[in-house]
């Protein structure tokens, strides 16, 4: 085991608190400095200090005054800098590759996308180096890049090992490809934990320590946090949740098992269940818009059952606070949340504390705002200071 010398714990120590500060104000807005006293529980002198850093280097500046009742002068908001470094989000689903351009604070200034169809490992490599490129035409800027993407992840190695039903990708080292064309610090993970990741940091999730992400697609996926942390194994995956089998003679799945949740609830199942119903090709958006039509009606209740029982299990498994819905969950109108929130607190073990159930805070777009939070994920914790710190004297 390695020791740790005083003066390396305290440069760790200052990279924490600097990491700490920063977090607090990108996912705060209008955030004081008598706040951050109050929020991490560090001395006044050192919150003024990394302040004080922080706006020397460009980082952060000061914004307007707030107003309040107490005597004596206002404080003043601390806000990201426009000069500050940006971060690249790539989001790859099985239809399409979206890369954007963000701020520190979430806020997505440019889009590009690609439209995915046959690919193998090559010619998405060369899609996602395409949109990459289009970003630093024209800011070089840039702290890091994070990709959020379907499939089974080595996070380790940066390896996207496989994928079910998306053609001939598999093991492709998409991180260490990044890194090498652009050199520039690459971070990934599986699409459902950087959407529960973003949902930590600047959705719903700040306010649990314990939540589920549950994302509806083409299957159903999960991101577990607990204790405030991302439960991840080396594989990226953790949140099976579509495999979570409901009836032991029900349908074969693509897994090897039988009766999976994903083969009822999944989007196109669900798609499926309505046309049949109605008799009309609709979408699955289409449908949920409808009013409150009763063959609709009967679709939308049966599925919310069935997803109940699996969440069911979860929730006694993992007591979580909330289950936060998202991707094409997001979809689903509000009285069948209501519906499906009912069902699990009327079915779970724990029968003390309501567990919520809400729709995601970015709409059916939570792991591609995820794939940003990957690398201001790794800022937060203090790793890429002196990345910043470089950026910012350049």
């Amino acid at each position: 085991m390695a020791v740790i010398s005083r003066g390396e714990n305290q440069q760790l120590s200052k990279f924490h608190n600097r990491g700490l500060i920063l977090k607090l104000i990108c996912t705060n807005k209008g955030i004081t400095r008598v706040q951050l006293t109050e929020m991490t529980n560090l001395a006044k002198m050192t919150i003024t200090n990394i302040v004080t850093e922080l706006i020397r280097s460009g980082v952060i500046t000061e914004g307007i005054e707030k107003m309040n009742d107490n005597v004596g002068r206002n404080p003043i908001i601390l806000e990201i800098s426009t000069k500050a470094p940006k971060v690249i989000g790539v989001q790859i689903t099985r239809d399409s590759c979206t890369a954007v351009l963000s701020d520190m604070q979430l806020n997505i200034v440019e889009r590009y996308e690609e439209k995915l169809e046959n690919e193998n490992n090559e010619s998405l490599l060369d899609k996602v180096s395409l949109l990459i490129r289009k970003i630093l035409q024209h800011e070089e800027n840039i702290l890091g890049i994070g990709i959020s993407s379907i499939g089974q992840w080595d996070v380790e190695q940066g390896l996207l090992m496989k994928v079910i039903d998306f053609w001939d990708i598999h093991d492709m080292p998409l991180r260490d490809f990044i890194e090498e064309k652009f050199h520039l610090p690459v971070y990934v993970n599986n699409d459902m934990n950087a959407s529960a990741l973003a949902e930590k940091l600047y959705g719903h999730g700040q306010m649990y320590h314990d939540f589920v992400y549950v994302g509806l697609t083409n299957g159903i996926g999960g991101g577990i946090v607990t204790n405030d942390e991302i439960y991840q194994l080396n594989n990226g995956l953790a949140g099976e949740i579509g495999h979570i089998s409901i009836d032991y003679n029900g349908k074969p799945c693509a897994c090897g098992n039988r009766g999976c949740l994903e083969m009822y609830a999944s989007i196109p199942r669900i798609e499926e269940k309505l046309q049949e119903a109605v008799g009309q090709r609709y979408t699955f958006q289409q449908f949920c818009s409808i009013g409150n039509q009763q063959e609709v009606d009967q679709v939308f209740k049966s599925v919310m059952d069935k997803l109940s029982y699996a969440l069911v299990s979860v929730v006694n498994m993992l007591n979580c606070q909330a289950i936060i819905l998202g991707h094409g969950g997001y979809l689903i109108p509000d009285r069948y949340i209501r519906y499906l929130e009912e069902n699990v607190n009327s079915k779970k073990v724990f029968k003390r504390g309501e567990v919520r159930v809400i729709k995601s805070s970015f709409s059916d777009e939570a792991s591609l705002y995820g794939s940003i939070c990957c690398v201001l994920n790794v800022l937060f914790e203090g790793k890429l200071l002196e990345n910043l710190n470089e950026l910012q004297n350049q």
